[in-house]
């Protein structure tokens, strides 16, 4: 068994340099809490967010290989805010050991016999190839299909994942925008959604303020207080520095023209926080500073909205 360095964390993939504590891609271990008993059991996966995150990947992504790969039922368990599988896995080690063959083939990079970075986009040709696609060295993976769970892994990118992607060089801001909407709907991986919005920073010649602007645009729309929570992987890659936060912040006073999401700011404002968004620094600075390029009434009535919360930071 591979041990965990003294981060307390694996290297990407965990055969590689597993004694180098130093080396850049890092994964924290699999966190699973089992629940009930004998054909009742479910096994709560606490973290799963935190690694999917760490593999440039969806949570729902790795749920649904676990899924897939041990022939289990899988849900969203409201409760305890987290996914869980139905099947006892006491041994996070049987997990872990399915994580491996997960990043094996979805993950690392084999394009170069000298790269196995993580960083990598899965991508899908025209004639409905998967392939994965190395932003480090620029080489391309094949992904095989050579199993059962495989099989049924591969169809559920094919329905979720985009052949023709948005370039920024042909496409003015707005139909770019409009694209990266379409996309987020289609739940893109994190990765994709990050290299797009890079590759539109450079060509726009956004600065990295103007660059989170825009994907608050496109990330607060509809019901957010509903549609957010599983938004918050694409949000996460661009909110680095209280400013970032309060800019988050800032976009999200924007929308409470719309007295929908005015009504429900407090119970976002709750998700933000409790997901590690946005800190209590953040918010505090947002309450007592107030942005002069915003509606004075609508900042008012935001900061009603959220006294309790804010109180409660206190």
């Amino acid at each position: 068994m591979i041990q965990v360095n003294q981060n307390n964390k694996f290297n990407i993939p965990r055969w590689l340099s597993p004694e180098d504590q130093h080396f850049r891609y890092q994964m924290t271990p699999l966190e699973v809490e089992v629940t009930g008993r004998l054909k009742g059991t479910w096994s709560i996966l606490k973290n799963v967010g935190v690694v999917a995150k760490e593999l440039y990947r969806l949570d729902e992504f790795l749920v649904k290989f676990f899924q897939v790969y041990f022939n289990c039922h899988s849900k969203f368990d409201e409760d305890v805010k987290c996914y869980s599988l139905k099947k006892n896995f006491e041994d996070t080690e049987e997990l872990q050991l399915a994580l491996d063959v997960l990043i094996e083939n979805y993950v690392i990079c084999k394009g170069n016999p000298d790269c196995f970075k993580p960083e990598t986009i899965l991508k899908l040709t025209k004639n409905d190839k998967l392939y994965l696609q190395c932003k480090a060295c620029g080489g391309s993976t094949s992904i095989s299909e050579d199993s059962v769970w495989s099989e049924k892994l591969n169809r559920y990118l094919r329905n979720n994942l985009v052949a023709d992607l948005p370039d920024p060089q042909s496409l003015s801001v707005s139909n770019f925008l409009r694209a990266m909407i379409a996309l987020v709907t289609k739940k893109i991986d994190c990765s994709t959604f990050k290299g797009l919005l890079e590759e539109a920073r450079d060509c726009y010649n956004w600065s990295s303020s103007t660059t989170l602007q825009y994907v608050c645009r496109v990330l607060f729309r509809g019901n957010i207080a509903v549609q957010l929570r599983k938004k918050l992987p694409y949000l996460e890659l661009f909110v680095e520095t209280v400013d970032d936060q309060r800019m988050v912040l800032n976009c999200l006073e924007q929308k409470c023209k719309d007295k929908e999401v005015l009504n429900n700011l407090a119970t976002i404002f709750e998700l933000l926080y409790s997901n590690d968004i946005i800190e209590e620094e953040a918010f505090i600075l947002w309450n007592s500073e107030r942005s002069k390029s915003l509606n004075e009434r609508i900042a008012i009535r935001a900061r009603r909205k959220t006294s309790n919360f804010i109180d409660a930071l206190d």
